[in-house]
């Protein structure tokens, strides 16, 4: 794997997130995703919102919809996760949301 980029902003303590967002836990029937930055972001998974880190949250493999976001930057991505696949969204790219 490789490590996630230092944070840019200070603050936030580490810690080890792990949601129940599978709808099968049977072996090959998950994969994990995992977001460390922005620390004191958030991530949302099909809606269902954590507190960055996320680390190998076990999630159902098929489709899903992931927002990584802080204040006004956000990222929203579609994955196609594999059984057993690990994605590593920590590199994603964080846009500038327009204030409403």
């Amino acid at each position: 794997e490789v490590p996630a980029p230092a944070a840019r902003e200070g603050g936030g303590e580490d810690t080890d997130v792990r949601p129940e967002v599978a709808t099968s836990t049977a072996r090959g029937e998950v994969g994990f995703i995992t977001v460390t930055r922005p620390a004191g972001g958030t991530v949302a998974v099909d809606g269902q919102r954590y507190k960055v880190p996320l680390r190998r949250a076990e999630v159902s493999a098929g489709t899903h919809r992931v927002v990584i976001s802080k204040r006004r930057f956000q990222r929203e991505v579609e994955v196609v996760l594999a059984p057993g696949q690990h994605l590593d969204l920590t590199r994603a790219e964080i846009q500038v949301v327009d204030p409403e």
